[in-house]
């Protein structure tokens, strides 16, 4: 799950995400890509391994707080509509995602690309912007 291009990635993977109880990422080949735990109105996201790599704190429906696995402020995503914006702490904008009814789109500002994640059931498929796929499946 972690990404040394985009330190938002596993983020983005949690806020498109947001369903309760645990939830597990795989890559296109089916490897295991991390996790994330949801307890209260926490996010854990973990690597492959386990290790912890980050958390979203949902402050309230629209607004949550991204923090590093040191606990470090990574930035913060706010909700409005249909869309939700992701900046980083100092409040530039990292990502925009346009979500709609079992699909979101996903606008990375810094990085490139657009992403795309279908929302089937108790699985979510992202698109990144080269055709790779990941898999969040939700326990």
């Amino acid at each position: 799950m972690t990404s040394l291009s985009n330190p938002f990635e596993p983020f983005i993977t949690g806020l498109t995400s947001a369903h309760e109880g645990h939830s597990i990422i795989n890559g296109a080949a089916g490897q295991s890509l991390g996790s994330i735990d949801a307890h209260g109105g926490t996010q854990h996201l973990h690597d492959e391994i386990g290790r912890n790599i980050g958390t979203i704190e949902h402050l309230t429906s629209g607004s949550a707080s991204l923090h590093a696995a040191s606990g470090a402020s990574m930035g913060s995503a706010h909700t409005v509509g249909n869309t939700t914006v992701v900046t980083d702490r100092g409040g530039a904008q990292e990502a925009v995602i346009h979500h709609a009814v079992g699909h979101d789109a996903i606008e990375h500002q810094h990085y490139g690309g657009t992403e795309t994640v279908d929302h089937l059931g108790h699985t979510d498929v992202f698109h990144d912007a080269h055709g790779a796929v990941q898999t969040v499946s939700h326990i």
